[in-house]
């Protein structure tokens, strides 16, 4: 994650954030299309620098995330 390791740049021009967010999104789609989840009970966490990823994607889709858990 770009915001954890405090990458101010990232990749594409777009913040940091936003990039995160669009990679932790995929990989809930590419876990979702290869298992069986429950898409009423998704939880994002983080611990530490992660957290702050956890905070954006999470709260920015509540259709994706039932819960957030951060840890410090």
């Amino acid at each position: 994650m770009l915001t954890a390791t405090h990458d101010l740049t990232g990749t594409s021009g777009k913040p940091p954030a936003v990039e995160d967010e669009e990679v932790l999104i995929s990989m809930i789609e590419a876990i979702s299309a290869q298992f069986r989840v429950n898409r009423r009970a998704v939880m994002i966490t983080g611990f530490s620098g992660g957290g702050n990823p956890s905070y954006w994607t999470g709260l920015r889709h509540p259709d994706v995330f039932t819960h957030i858990c951060t840890r410090g």
